[in-house]
């Protein structure tokens, strides 16, 4: 009797702390499955050959997720591709929305133009991406998942892989930290030029630059931060090196 009541208390403490891993974790097979799920979904709507990074459960909205690759480029450039509901949007704005069922979704367009943008910018300024008072250079996108029908272009790459229609809804953003505490007069120029050439020629992508953080006394962060953020929509309200420093905040 005792062994019995002591192998009912040990399956209650098991299926307990399954049944919290799967509440906050998700159920093991379901994460495998989504990766496999992945892999074939960018093969058929993009024809692309990719492998998985493993995957994610998101126990606040009940979803999974897979991250994959392309085989044939850099692992770090990572494609998300997650299991979400969708709705039927066509009724009335106060009627609650018809759920039609589950389908899976790729942020791909964001990884893809966001590269081409990086790649762009090193091509176009050099100088930018080489100054020491720089000390980190990324491009930062939109994060938006499309299904399997939506967000394709007409063409494709060298290899016949299919390329995402470039999104129209948020630019890229151009973000820069610098290693100093000042924007120098140098830097300054550096932007201007910049701004003035993406204005005329591309590519379109809005400006974060922020400064070194004030040196920490006693633990405890002392004075303000100067950073410029600009809009592209903006970057012709830039006319030299006055208005650029104008644009100028502290936080």
């Amino acid at each position: 009797m005792k062994k019995l009541l002591l192998a009912v208390v040990v399956l209650a403490v098991l299926y307990g702390g399954f049944y919290v891993y799967a509440e906050m974790e998700g159920y093991p097979w379901k994460r495998a499955q989504i990766q496999k799920d992945a892999v074939r979904y960018m093969k058929e709507k993009y024809g692309m050959e990719t492998k998985s990074a493993g995957s994610s459960f998101n126990f606040k909205f009940d979803t999974y997720s897979a991250k994959v690759y392309d085989v044939r480029g850099d692992e770090e450039r990572i494609i998300h591709v997650e299991r979400n509901a969708y709705y039927d949007e066509s009724g009335p704005p106060d009627e609650p929305m018809k759920r039609l069922g589950e389908r899976l979704e790729d942020n791909y367009a964001e990884v893809y133009w966001g590269l081409r943008t990086e790649e762009r910018l090193r091509e176009t300024f050099p100088r930018v991406y080489g100054n020491e008072e720089i000390g980190r250079i990324r491009v930062v996108t939109t994060y938006r998942l499309q299904a399997l029908e939506e967000g394709l272009s007409a063409e494709r790459d060298a290899d016949g892989v299919r390329i995402p229609a470039k999104p129209t809804e948020h630019y890229p953003t151009w973000d820069i930290r610098l290693t100093s505490k000042e924007f120098s007069e140098a830097l300054l120029e550096e932007l201007f030029s910049a701004i003035r050439l993406m204005r005329n020629s591309g590519p379109e992508a809005d400006l974060n630059v922020y400064a070194a953080l004030a040196e920490e006394k006693e633990g405890e962060t002392r004075g303000k931060t100067k950073y410029l953020n600009l809009e592209f929509e903006k970057f012709g309200t830039i006319n030299g090196i006055e208005d650029l420093r104008a644009a100028l905040s502290e936080y």
